[in-house]
């Protein structure tokens, strides 16, 4: 039996009292909303990817705390997808988040 194709996806949970920050992802003609992150580069530890991804995405910088939980996703192509999701503080509180990466918003 072979052993399943897995990825790593970092992924931050900001909270702004009882708001979540998200982004919104559009392909195929079709929106949704994630939690800001993405893949760790090598030799990137996944606090520093969860931190660079939440900046290059919406421009504010976080701090990562602690992980929340992870997520398991599997998309039925033999393919999945571990999220490690982090609660992240904000470094400048009230920032404003910007739409700075194509195909979010």
């Amino acid at each position: 039996m072979a052993l399943p194709n897995f990825s790593i996806r970092c992924s931050a949970l900001v909270f702004r009292g009882n708001q979540v920050l998200v982004v919104e992802r559009r392909r195929d003609r079709q929106s949704y909303y994630v939690l800001p992150g993405g893949t760790p580069r090598p030799a990137e530890s996944t606090a520093s990817c969860v931190g660079r991804e939440v900046e290059e995405e919406t421009g504010l910088q976080v701090v990562a705390n602690r992980v929340a939980f992870v997520l398991e996703a599997n998309d039925h192509t033999d393919a999945h997808t571990l999220d490690i999701v982090f609660t992240c503080t904000e470094s400048t509180p009230r920032a404003t988040p910007q739409e700075l990466e194509p195909g979010l918003r």
